[in-house]
């Protein structure tokens, strides 16, 4: 096997336990979070004045020897408003005002490996003006958000350095489905 089809392998058993595991969390079955999934694609059109961004379209993919860099639509979307749908990352210690967005369910545990977790390079700061002075509660499932994007390098309160930020056009986060918030929890025990 090539190593590329082994990466591919990997990056496909990868997201199939996380699938595993966020329905085992969530009470919802593997088919109900693909079904999230498909449920994105069949979204209305977005409002008047937003822009729909997707995870796969911040980057230029693949990566070239400059790192990761912003397609010339993240670029062309800088300052506006956007509506970009992803899950919420479950954290073990939530920096106040600030949720992580991702394509996919995914945990941290900041406790035990600090600021070295899985998060993709495409995660979304998710600016929630409403929580300002305290951590944004846990909202499981895909999430539908609408803000002003931010592209610029920016040092977070948690040691983070954040790259895509979305500053809520509105002080809540909703689910996309009808699903659900529960408080943010301690991470399970490994």
């Amino acid at each position: 096997m090539k190593s590329s089809s082994k990466i591919l392998a990997l990056m496909i058993a990868a997201c199939i336990l996380s699938f595993t595991a966020e329905a085992a969390r969530s009470g919802r079955s593997s088919d109900q979070l693909a079904g999230d999934l498909v449920s994105a694609k069949q979204l209305p059109p977005a409002p008047e004045g937003v822009a729909d961004l997707r995870f796969d379209e911040i980057f230029k993919m693949p990566a070239g020897p400059l790192g990761l860099e912003f397609t010339d639509k993240t670029k062309a979307l800088e300052g506006k408003s956007v509506r970009i749908f992803g899950y919420m990352t479950r954290q073990g210690k939530p920096c106040p005002g600030v949720a992580l967005l991702a394509a996919y369910p995914i945990n941290t545990f900041e406790s035990d490996y600090n600021l070295c977790d899985d998060l993709p390079g495409a995660t979304v700061f998710v600016v929630v003006p409403k929580y300002a002075d305290i951590a944004v509660p846990y909202t499981p499932g895909l999430l539908l958000l609408t803000g002003r994007l931010e592209i610029t390098p920016r040092e977070e309160a948690d040691g983070r350095i954040s790259h895509v930020r979305l500053i809520l056009a509105e002080d809540e986060i909703t689910p996309a489905s009808p699903t659900p918030a529960v408080p943010a929890a301690q991470p399970n025990s490994p």
